[in-house]
């Protein structure tokens, strides 16, 4: 099993089709014949695929990478085919989605199958199939591998997966100082003050010490801005502001795609809360609280926002307020 996520793939082009063809079939590339109809093992491999880290499926080539192309007359068939089957819920289960793509290579035809790494446990006509070098297994019926691929689809243990060619370069230094000069107004000898990033991460438990791989968990609290984009493109936190009534709120009316006021963080996350807690606090009103016994104003927005930022364990918080309400989420 591997210990790395899948790294970005290269788009699909004539270029990218001949790389993969010397290349050859491995664990993440795979020839097909299929020039005539879509045969099972298209489909098994990409419930193979699915389940282990993505790959490139091939249709219209041989085993050694000879191009012999698919039918001419039939590659719109083959590819409203393949959608067809990955939409039944009968053949695959859950869902998948992607989209074949037909190529023309010299003068044939070779149809593109990038299947990504799935977030689930996929299966096929009520199989099980899972990737082992250039094959693909039905684990069905071996309690062992099916196990290995539940534990592995785990989304509890996406954190802990480490990031392939993830390094110290791609770790923000500014992130550090902000939590070095958080937790020495909490606690002026607390051991961090004293230590290296690098020590600081081993002390949270984000990287391996002894192979210096790091972990997703390590990427998303203190990675830069480009390595976000680099090795999670789809990564984002959105506020979203709109203006309605209470009553419009409670009974849900007028909740359109429209909206008032919207920010989009693509930052790691000790930087995503406070960019989300400004946009909170630019919105909600600010009313004046005096505690009991106290001579000192109380700023209740930021500590109510705060809290409810300690409590909150899922990525979307609804915000109901008399004259407004917002709500942010994460994609």
């Amino acid at each position: 099993m591997s210990i790395f996520a899948p790294a970005n793939k290269k788009p699909m082009t004539i270029d990218t089709i001949k790389e993969l063809l010397s290349t050859g079939e491995n664990a993440a590339i795979e020839f097909k014949t299929s020039t005539e109809k879509v045969s099972h093992s298209v489909y098994e491999s990409v419930c193979a695929f699915l389940n282990r880290s993505g790959g490139r499926i091939l249709m219209g080539v041989q085993d050694d990478g000879t191009v012999i192309g698919v039918n001419p007359e039939k590659a719109d068939a083959l590819i409203k085919d393949i959608i067809n089957a990955i939409q039944n819920s009968e053949l695959f289960l859950p869902t998948p989605f992607f989209t074949p793509e037909k190529i023309w290579l010299d003068d044939k035809i070779v149809i593109a199958l990038d299947v990504p790494v799935g977030q689930y446990v996929y299966r096929y006509n009520g199989r099980y199939w899972d990737r082992n070098g250039d094959a693909d297994i039905d684990v069905t019926d071996s309690p062992e591998l099916l196990l290995a691929l539940f534990e592995r689809k785990n989304p509890h243990l996406f954190e802990e997966r480490f990031v392939k060619d993830m390094t110290e370069k791609h770790l923000d230094p500014d992130t550090f100082t902000y939590c070095r000069n958080i937790v020495k107004v909490i606690n002026p000898k607390h051991p961090w003050l004293n230590m290296s990033d690098w020590d600081i991460l081993v002390s949270c438990g984000l990287v391996d010490k002894d192979s210096r791989y790091m972990k997703y968990a390590a990427l998303l609290l203190f990675g830069t801005d480009e390595a976000l984009a680099n090795f999670m493109p789809r990564y984002r936190y959105e506020g979203i502001f709109r203006m309605c009534t209470y009553g419009q709120y409670e009974r849900m009316e007028d909740v359109s795609n429209r909206y008032d006021d919207r920010v989009t963080v693509r930052s790691n996350l000790i930087r995503v809360y406070d960019r989300l807690l400004e946009f909170i606090i630019r919105h909600l009103p600010d009313k004046f609280y005096l505690p009991a016994g106290s001579v000192q104003r109380q700023d209740v927005l930021t500590c109510s926002v705060r809290s409810w930022g300690t409590c909150v364990s899922i990525p979307t918080i609804v915000l109901a307020m008399p004259v407004s309400w917002k709500s942010i989420r994460t994609v």
